[in-house]
């Protein structure tokens, strides 16, 4: 089945340009205007979005891109422009663009390789997505034993995971389950529908740890070529399990 490409654009000979070089490999739906745009448009219909920054309105595209996030966050758009400047590319990025590329700095036959190439690493993560959840489904979380200690542990752990506010230090030698007991909280609790989030601390490197936990900004240094996310923002409305610390 061919995955499905919506192109939002009013400059036709780009539209027609890209399109030559799509169509046969997608399936390809056309807006060239804003209307067109909420004709077309639906959250689960398409696999990418391609879309222009500026339409009727300067930055009207950024309006649109933060619509279809909120419908559904997990689609990829990939922003374009023919009029470039940095605070469009942060806001982008910001309200969740893929990618933001300047029309004059890159070629069709380039464009449509990026859109391959983001396609099939959306398909990837989409499918890493079902496995894990298959993963965590399969995967057995209750802690075995009748001991004091470790009924005490359940008992604290059930508090912990009907809070859901409290920060949780668990203790024990290697082997002895501490992963376990987060998964435990984080499966019956009340931050179940959010995700886990599991960080090996001691694998983080001293000198990118900072934007490994917080994320940065893209160009807040060299080689930041794009927004990204920290484990801790990742981890929103859910659990962030911060292992070997």
């Amino acid at each position: 089945m061919k995955k499905r490409i919506l192109i939002v654009d009013d400059d036709r000979e780009f539209v027609s340009k890209i399109s030559m070089l799509l169509e046969g490999k997608y399936k390809l739906t056309i807006a060239y205007s804003v209307n067109e745009f909420w004709e077309r448009f639906s959250p689960y219909a398409f696999d990418l979005v391609l879309m222009d920054l500026r339409l009727e309105k300067e930055k009207e595209g950024l309006s649109l891109l933060k619509y279809i996030k909120s419908q559904n966050e997990s689609m990829p758009v990939l922003m374009v422009t023919a009029y470039p400047d940095l605070d469009s590319a942060v806001e982008s990025m910001k309200a969740g663009a893929i990618d933001y590329i300047q029309k004059d700095k890159v070629d069709i036959f380039s464009l449509t390789k990026i859109i391959d190439a983001l396609i099939r690493e959306s398909a990837l993560t989409s499918q890493l997505g079902h496995l894990s959840k298959r993963v965590e489904i399969l995967e057995p979380i209750e802690i075995i034993g009748e001991s004091s200690a470790i009924e005490e542990v359940k008992q604290k752990g059930k508090i912990a995971a009907r809070d859901g506010k409290i920060t949780v230090l668990v203790r024990g030698e290697s082997g002895t389950g501490k992963e376990l007991v987060a998964k435990s909280i984080h499966r019956s609790g009340v931050r179940r529908n959010g995700p886990f989030v599991k960080v090996l601390i001691a694998g983080l490197n001293k000198e990118t740890i900072y934007s490994e936990l917080f994320g940065h900004e893209a160009g807040a240094f060299t080689g930041a070529l794009k927004l990204k996310k920290g484990y801790i923002e990742e981890a929103h409305k859910g659990i962030l399990f911060l292992d070997e610390i």
